[in-house]
């Protein structure tokens, strides 16, 4: 399990612990981390993010997939 992962199950542990149901984010959250999984990369950055958001190719998803990768990377 790399660490990404392991700070993933941690930060939707964090989240549920508050109250917040959390699962599409999460569900997001999981599809990013195996994005992130399959280029090799322990470190979110700007352009993987970017990269990643933009792949599905519907825009006004954009936003809510960068708000997720956003407060997950502050996390």
């Amino acid at each position: 399990m790399s660490r990404l992962r392991i700070a993933l199950e941690r930060y939707i542990g964090m989240r549920q612990g508050l109250g917040y149901k959390y699962d599409g984010p999460a569900k997001r959250l999981s599809e990013f981390v195996a994005f992130m999984e399959t280029r090799g990369a322990e470190t979110i950055t700007n352009d993987l993010a970017m990269e990643w958001v933009t792949s599905m190719g519907r825009q006004p998803s954009w936003s809510i997939r960068l708000v997720d990768v956003r407060c997950f990377a502050q996390h």
